[in-house]
Order: structure tokens, then sequence, then C-alpha cells
């Protein structure tokens, strides 16, 4: 089963009521640029639509992507600002966190790099 947005419909229902107007299958498979017969397998999928599919099917039909993520739970609606983007940087969202790295590196700081070919000196210490 698809994503279903808030509301409990699915993708091509959300188009249809936002365009007012039938919406075809291959004008979604278009705007994600898959081919119809892969488009009409894959639209029952569980991953169906995904994050960077909105993003193409709202700049395709001329809806604001950021609309289509909110709708679908991507994006909280606290998240987007008043000109309908982003508040808050990609990936630091509350609703889809980023996925840690399996690494965490600390950078360190400039006082902490060594200084090649000589001696450091602590400014505490007498010359």
């Amino acid at each position: 089963m698809p994503r279903l947005t808030r509301d409990g419909r699915p993708l091509k229902r959300l188009l249809e009521w936002a365009l007012n107007r039938d919406v075809m299958d291959g004008e979604i498979a278009t705007a994600i640029e898959k081919p119809l017969s892969t488009f009409s397998r894959y639209k029952h999928t569980k991953s169906f639509p995904s994050f960077e599919e909105l993003e193409m099917i709202g700049e395709h039909f001329g809806i604001n992507p950021r609309w289509l993520q909110v709708e679908f739970e991507f994006l909280g609606v606290d998240e987007i600002g008043s000109s309908g983007n982003l508040v808050s940087p990609p990936g630091m969202t509350a609703t889809k966190p980023a996925r840690a790295s399996a690494e965490v590196r600390s950078v360190p700081k400039i006082s902490e790099l060594p200084i090649r070919g000589a001696q450091r000196k602590s400014p505490h210490q007498a010359p």
C-alpha cells in the first residue's frame, strides 16, 4: 500500500483535488521520470511517493513541493516558513531526523592543530 496523506488520500487523489482536474498515471510517471509500465507497479509500493519524488512532482505540476512533503508527513507544518521554504536545514527536521553517521568525528580547534617545523609554546610560558 502506498503512502497516504494526513487525510488518508493517495497521491493521485491529492493531485486531482489540488489541480481540480483528472490526473493520468502517465503524467505522474513523466514527473518522476519513470516509464509508465514501471510506474504502474511502483505506485502500489510502501516507498511511493518519496521525499525526492514529491519534489519532482511538485515542480512538474506547479505545486509547492513543500506542501506535498507536509501532506505526506515528511515535513512538519512548523518547518515551513510563510514563503513556503524550509525553516530548518534539510535533514534536521523534527518529523524525519537525519541518519546519524556511523563514525562521528570531532573537528579539532585551531589551537590543537600541530605547527609544522616549530615547537608550540604556551602563551603562559616565559620566552
